[in-house]
């Protein structure tokens, strides 16, 4: 048994590791412990991530070889992939044109072929793109893959509106589970401020994506942006299980268990914020500010129920921790109300001492 467990452990590290060189834009390591990765485990996820990692690097030669390992799990994916990747090594444009003409018939019940030819011909000749699908909506208003690649072109065209149109209608007929198009889809729906379809989009793309931080990320963003705190803080802590020394993750944990009134569990973050020698003047500042302002807090229940000794510590605590805010260099707003609390504080303090001697 712990044989296994430590088989498993050693295949999810090599894969973990390649997702966090691959968002530290170190393409070159993410390949590296990708084939690790591969060498052991022959998963489809894996493959991706090679794909991913290669075509960071331009290194399409590479990417078209390892789309052909991609074969065994999606072969039209995988052949329409390839043929994107062959027009960026500078291949016969008439070719091209002709392999993913016979691709859409061999494989026509899927997006494939028409999304990656759709990126094609969009670097070549943008206007006779658009015309051909056009054209083609008008032949089948309903169809996924006219739907879906109208709104791949409209996203590519920055028009982000018109995307979110066509891509809610290919939704409506279709469930996608492909993670670079609901990635595409995603940023659609949040440049058109559609957030509700975006966080639907994300939560699916998380369910297949689990090991990407940035994703998780970008649904908590979202869920914030119509104010669901809650949600938020879920999809942040799911973020930091994927990099548990991510100080930023930490800070917006701490910060959002403060504004739901944990100030227990949003101390405990922030204090470690606070104490990493490695983390930025401006995030310690942040973290020093709402570290005083759960003091303050503190202080004044303890204030109201009259235990005044520890009121007298907590205000004195709030006090040093918004000076030291201050003095790490907070942003102007917060510094405003931080030189505020720093009198509440003192002001705090002192009704405390003096509650206390008279009992005494």
């Amino acid at each position: 048994m712990n044989i296994i467990f430590t088989f498993i452990l050693t295949y999810s590290s090599l894969y973990m590791l390649g997702w966090k060189f691959y968002h530290k834009g170190d393409y070159r390591r993410a390949v590296r412990y990708f084939s690790l990765e591969y060498s052991r485990n022959h998963a489809e996820n894996v493959v991706r991530g090679i794909i991913d990692a290669y075509t960071k690097l331009n290194d399409f030669e590479n990417a078209a070889r390892w789309s052909d390992t991609l074969m065994k799990y999606n072969k039209c994916e995988a052949l329409s992939m390839k043929g994107y990747f062959l027009s960026k090594l500078n291949r016969d444009s008439m070719k091209i044109d002709s392999y993913f003409d016979k691709l859409k018939i061999k494989c026509s019940g899927t997006p494939y072929p028409f999304y990656y030819h759709s990126l094609v011909l969009f670097e070549r000749n943008q206007n006779k793109a658009l015309k051909l699908l056009k054209w083609a909506y008008k032949k089948d208003s309903t169809s996924f893959q006219v739907n879906f690649t109208m709104g791949v072109f409209y996203y590519l065209l920055k028009d982000y509106v018109k995307s979110s149109v066509y891509f809610e209608r290919a939704l409506e007929s279709k469930f996608i589970k492909n993670p670079r198009f609901l990635r595409i889809m995603g940023e659609a729906f949040y440049k058109a401020h559609k957030y509700n379809e975006a966080i639907q989009v994300y939560d699916t793309l998380c369910r297949y994506q689990r090991e990407n931080k940035l994703n998780w990320i970008k649904l908590a963003k979202l869920n914030l942006n119509v104010n669901r705190v809650k949600e938020a803080l879920r999809a942040y802590k799911s973020a930091l299980k994927l990099d548990k020394d991510d100080a930023d993750l930490k800070l917006n944990i701490g910060v959002l268990y403060v504004t739901l009134n944990d100030y227990d569990r949003g101390r405990k973050y922030l204090e470690q914020v606070v104490a990493d020698s490695h983390v930025e003047a401006k995030n310690k500042a942040i973290a020093s500010y709402y570290l005083g302002f759960i003091y303050y807090k503190s202080g004044y229940e303890r204030y109201r129920s009259k235990v005044y000794k520890e009121a007298m510590e907590m205000f004195l605590k709030a006090e040093n921790f918004y000076k030291e805010s201050i003095t790490l260099g907070l942003p102007s707003d917060l510094e405003k109300e931080a030189k505020k609390q720093i009198i509440n504080s003192r002001k705090g303090y002192k009704a405390s001492y003096r509650k206390y001697h008279r009992i005494q």
